[in-house]
């Protein structure tokens, strides 16, 4: 939720619309919580049968469904992990230690993450707990400082050509990767979907991204935060000076390695389905440590590989977030067929919300099919096409070890 990019991406939203830009923000939680109801519906109808993969299959069928759920996850957890190691590296070198090679700490990082995965669910999950509570700390101490700060002249307004209405298109994108808490690993104990703290978590976000728009737009002038690519380092250092800008690299640090953690092994997961007779910690969980080592492997190779800052690594994290989109479509749409046959008194607001989640979601994915149509319309065609061959490759190794 609170990766650089996806502060970033907020800050530019709050210098080119102000205030107008809230509305993209509820679009968003609003979406965010419509799908996840839809998750869950659709989870409990067919818990015996794949959960929501069994729910959306209703749509395009099973193998479909497991496409669509491979589409939407690994190439994501390559592309975006390549970059946001990238960015972690840079800011260690240029927050921290100016003499440490930055892809030298991206790598560091990486294996950080290899590391938890390797050790199993316990050590990720506490790493990540860990991650996670840097982060909110830090954003905590940046709102409270922000009662003391100076602000800037309420008339400060960007020039009229940094106005860009396709924000308010892109709400979905601050909050998404909530479903990650879906798929195994993340659950509680007692095997249960952590519903509310889900919904608890969305909500949190929404708040905290509330905060940091008010402290954005009184601290640090629109123009600025409208054509920075770190508009959260302006705003942190506008309120704690050179304090602010350490606290602000702690969490930009703490936030890749959360997210990349979370990525892989929820990836490696998937990657592994579950087989009738496995062990849950002892068969599924050996296989899907190694599938994430694998995955933090291709990283590291296209991190060697000069891939981090090429503008087709850009162009392929839109074509995931595309599919990532679409997978929560789906979701929706199965919903909506579900509640359509159950033709219940209380079903139609629910359809009429996932109708909603739909048109956004849509709507958000045309935004960022347009900003690069030929060479994202070639990659949605090669990713199926790949991911594809690994869900039969993983279909036919399940069915060999049977």
């Amino acid at each position: 939720m609170f990766t650089p990019d996806a502060l970033n991406f907020w800050g530019n939203a709050l210098g080119s619309l102000g205030y107008m830009a809230l509305p993209a923000l509820g679009a968003g939680i609003f979406t965010h919580l419509v799908t996840l109801g839809s998750f869950r519906r659709i989870t409990e109808a067919h818990a015996a049968h794949g959960g929501d993969i069994k729910g959306t299959g209703g749509i395009g069928g099973r193998p479909a469904s497991g496409l669509i759920l491979i589409c939407a996850k690994l190439p994501l957890t390559l592309g975006l992990s390549t970059g946001l190691l990238v960015s972690a590296g840079f800011t260690f070198n240029e927050t921290f230690i100016y003499w440490f090679p930055n892809f030298a700490f991206a790598y560091l990082l990486l294996a950080a993450v290899a590391a938890a995965n390797l050790l199993g669910r316990q050590a990720v999950r506490i790493s990540q707990a860990a991650a996670l509570g840097i982060i909110l700390g830090g954003i905590v101490i940046l709102i409270i400082s922000s009662v003391w700060g100076a602000r800037v002249p309420a008339a400060d307004a960007p020039a009229q050509q940094h106005l860009n209405p396709v924000y308010l298109l892109c709400g979905p994108a601050l909050l998404l990767g909530f479903d990650l808490a879906l798929y195994g690993g993340w659950r509680s104990p007692a095997n249960r979907v952590p519903w509310a703290g889900i919904a608890a978590a969305l909500a949190l976000g929404g708040l905290l991204y509330l905060c940091w728009a008010w402290i954005g737009l009184h601290y640090v002038p629109r123009e600025k935060l409208a054509q920075t690519s770190i508009s959260h380092i302006y705003v942190a250092r506008a309120l704690l000076g050179h304090t602010g800008r350490i606290i602000m690299g702690t969490i930009v640090i703490s936030s890749v390695f959360a997210a990349v953690n979370a990525l892989v092994f929820t990836a490696g997961r998937i990657m592994v389905p579950e087989r009738p007779g496995d062990n849950r910690d002892a068969g599924r969980g050996r296989r899907s440590r190694l599938a994430s080592v694998l995955l933090t492997g291709l990283i590291a190779l296209a991190l060697a590989g000069g891939w981090a800052g090429e503008e087709l690594l850009e162009t392929f994290i839109r074509t995931a977030l595309v599919f990532w989109l679409f997978h929560y479509l789906l979701v929706n749409l199965a919903a909506w067929r579900l509640d359509h046959r159950q033709a219940g008194k209380g079903n139609a607001a629910l359809m009429r919300g996932s109708a909603m989640a739909v048109l956004t979601l849509a709507l958000a994915g045309l935004y960022l099919l347009e900003t690069d149509p030929k060479s994202m319309g070639l990659l949605m065609v090669v990713i199926p096409i790949v991911a594809a061959a690994l869900y039969l490759v993983t279909a036919a190794m399940g069915k060999i070890r049977r």
